[in-house]
């Protein structure tokens, strides 16, 4: 492969991030805390104890501030287990954003590169 074969598929960038999230999977019946890796106004990364299937759909709470909590639901668009560990990544799209979250994400992007 080719380092010019390789696509951007993220419809929006990204920052590194240490956020801690809660989320729950109502389908799965799983629920729990866990730590943002990245995050844009489309999706988030993040790492947490429970495997979660692709596809799901997951509800999380994550503070971008001490004062601003932002509450997400989105698909699993993928889900693996970190190396050597028990515990599990996902990569999350947001479905149905509010305005006002989506600006909020992106302010926190913005003063976080």
């Amino acid at each position: 492969m080719y380092e010019n074969d390789w696509i951007e598929k993220r419809r929006s960038n990204r920052v590194k991030s240490s956020l801690p999230a809660q989320y729950e999977s109502i389908v799965e019946g799983k629920h729990g805390n866990g730590l943002t890796q990245d995050i844009s106004e489309n999706g988030l990364r993040m790492t947490m104890e429970e495997f979660i299937p692709k596809f799901s759909r997951v509800s999380v709470k994550v503070n971008l501030k001490p004062d601003k909590l932002i509450v997400l639901s989105g698909k699993v668009q993928w889900t693996h287990q970190v190396a050597y560990s028990s515990r599990y990544q996902i990569g999350l799209t947001f479905e149905d954003i509010s305005y006002d979250t989506k600006r909020s994400i992106a302010e926190y992007v913005s003063t976080h590169r």
